[in-house]
């Protein structure tokens, strides 16, 4: 098992967070088993030639909040449903109050790399990597979303 963690500041209420995350990731019909989110790595943050970006739709989904004593914890999980060569993430959106305006906001969680002893080797080699971009490049835009109070799609 792999696990991935990256926290920023957000400009918006504490308590607004968790609706406002709700509201960003929010299924577009109520029947839908989750988001379709497109989750990207631009190549230039693997130290490759820029040349373009990984790109995967993935489907998204978030639990119930979970007050804690100083923190909110937000499951979050995402799968790629096309293929079974993508790990499925689980993990947490952590929400730390900073003051009444501001918050600390971290996505941490697990992945178990897909095919044995081969995925294992991949993600060693760079997998993890693109694990980690993946984290911090949702949380810069949950962030945006969260500071402009607006529903926003991936």
């Amino acid at each position: 098992m792999a696990h991935v963690f990256y926290e920023s500041e957000v400009a918006c209420a504490p308590e607004e967070v968790a609706d406002r995350l709700r509201d960003a990731l929010a299924p577009g019909e109520p029947d839908q088993p989750g988001t379709w989110y497109e989750l990207d790595v631009p190549f230039e943050d693997l130290h490759l030639p820029r040349l373009g970006r990984f790109t995967r739709k993935v489907l998204m989904n978030l639990g119930e909040p979970e007050q804690r004593t100083h923190a909110t914890l937000v499951p979050i999980r995402w799968r790629v449903t096309d293929s079974r060569a993508f790990p499925e993430f689980h993990g947490w959106i952590e929400v730390v109050p900073l003051s009444s305006t501001h918050a600390k906001l971290a996505i941490l969680g697990d992945y178990t790399p897909p095919l044995g002893p081969l995925g294992l080797m991949i993600d060693r080699v760079g997998g993890n990597a693109v694990a980690e971009i993946t984290v911090r490049r949702l949380l810069q835009r949950l962030r945006l979303v969260l500071e402009a109070g607006t529903r926003r799609r991936g």
